[in-house]
Parts: structure tokens; sequence; C-alpha cells
């Protein structure tokens, strides 16, 4: 059993550059559709003190990963932070991930990490959505889900990159300061899918939903992900077989 994601998620994994030469710090933005977010990227600093950051250390390329972003152990209980436990900042070093509107200028400040892949169901706020599973729910529930679940816990992307409804291909779709090429324009491919499911002597139709795009610009693939849903309980030892079909495909090519 499952459910599906409210929405679709857009999940980008690269890193920044910008046409193969060294610079202190850039900004690299995603824009999909009605989705647009900038993530400015920082070369390597470390804390002065009272001062502030250091000046940057120059860089050619840049993993957008979670483990530079703002997050680690918090420096005011010395917990792990739950949006990011694998980040840093609050130490000696200085996040190279921000968002351009919060940076941080003191090793205790706390804005929220920044980032454009996924995000693990044991973080926040994933993690905060996935209900109640206590006595009540083990003797008048399980094992399906606890009546306060909150379906959005299946998205995995930060909360500016989950599409306001879903994603129907041919939106456009543009980077920025990425490697390897530092500007790209391309559009979300136009996949014309069915599928069916044959149950006890009948054909119902399923109706599939692109829940998530991948775009992986350092390995030239933007991949889609759809899920369909069928109503079967106990009907399932029925299912004679599953049919999908590829009625019609426009790649988004570069443009």
């Amino acid at each position: 059993m499952h459910l599906r994601k409210p929405g679709t998620d857009v999940l980008l994994l690269g890193d920044a550059a910008v046409d193969g030469r060294p610079v202190e710090r850039v900004d690299v933005s995603l824009r999909v559709g009605a989705i647009d977010k900038t993530i400015r990227v920082t070369g390597d600093r470390r804390w002065r003190g009272q001062e502030g950051p250091a000046s940057p250390a120059p860089f050619y390329r840049m993993p957008l990963r979670y483990e530079r972003a703002r997050g680690g152990r918090r420096p005011d209980t010395g917990e792990l932070d739950p949006e990011n436990p694998v980040g840093t900042g609050h130490h000696e070093d200085v996040p190279n991930l921000e968002n351009p509107a919060r940076p941080m200028q003191h090793a205790r400040d706390t804005p929220p990490p920044v980032g454009f892949g996924p995000i693990a169901p044991v973080w926040s706020p994933r993690r905060d959505r996935v209900g109640t599973y206590d006595e009540r729910w083990r003797t008048t529930r399980a094992p399906y889900l606890p009546a306060d679940f909150d379906p959005r816990y299946f998205h995995t992307a930060p909360a500016d990159q989950i599409y306001p409804g879903i994603l129907r291909g041919g939106e456009p779709i543009e980077l920025r300061n990425l490697w390897p090429t530092p500007h790209l324009r391309l559009r979300v491919p136009r996949c014309d899918l069915s599928a069916s499911a044959h149950v006890a002597g009948t054909t119902e139709p399923i109706l599939l939903s692109l829940e998530t795009l991948l775009i992986e610009p350092g390995e030239g693939h933007v991949d889609l992900q759809w899920r369909g849903a069928l109503t079967c309980d106990k009907r399932m030892v029925h299912i004679d077989r599953v049919e999908i079909a590829l009625k019609k495909l426009e790649l988004g090519g570069p443009g």
C-alpha cells in the first residue's frame, strides 16, 4: 500500500561552477515553471570570532551537498540540528551554501539550511509529519498509517521545490552556474503515459501523475518518476497483469 505525493518534487543534484574559472562566490539558480530558487555558493571560509567570516578561498567546483549548508550541532543546545544534522557553520567553518537573503553573520546564527537535494525521512520537517505510533494506534489502527499521518511526508524536496500542483510536461527549466554548462535551458519532457490493471476479468484504468523530477546536469540526466494508484485491497490476488503504454514522448532539449 502506498499514498501519492500531493504534488511534484523537483530535485537537483550537481556542482556549482562558472566557465571553468576560479571564483570566490556565485549564485546558483534553479527555475522550473513556477519554481524559482537561488542559493549563494561561497568558497571555504573560517570564522574570525566577533569579526565574522574570513575572506573566501576561490574554487572551481563546489558540490551542492547538505554537508556544506548550515547545520550540525546547534550552538545553544549542542544537539544535532533536526533540519540538517550533517551540516556545518556553528564552529570553525562557515557554510558554503546560503540563502542570499539570510547569510550567516555569526557562528550562533541559525537561518534555515538550504539545498537543492532530497531531505532524509528522519529530518525535519518530514519526520514531523509521520504521525503518532502509540498504544492507541497499535490496538485500533495498525498496520495502517495513523490518523494524523500527513501525506506531505512523502515529499523529499525542500518546501520551495515542491511544485504547486502536478507537473504536466513542457514547463521551462533554466539552470545557472552549474557544472558543466553555466547556463542551460530546456523543458520538462512531455510523456503521454497510460496504465491499466486487469483484475478478475475486468480492466480498470490507473491514473498516473508525475511525482518526481530529478535534474543531474553533471550526468546529463533529467529523470521523471510517475506513480499510479489502484484501490484493490483483497482483490490484489486477482490482479492478472498491469499494462503501461507510452503513447507519445517529446524531449525538452537544450534551448
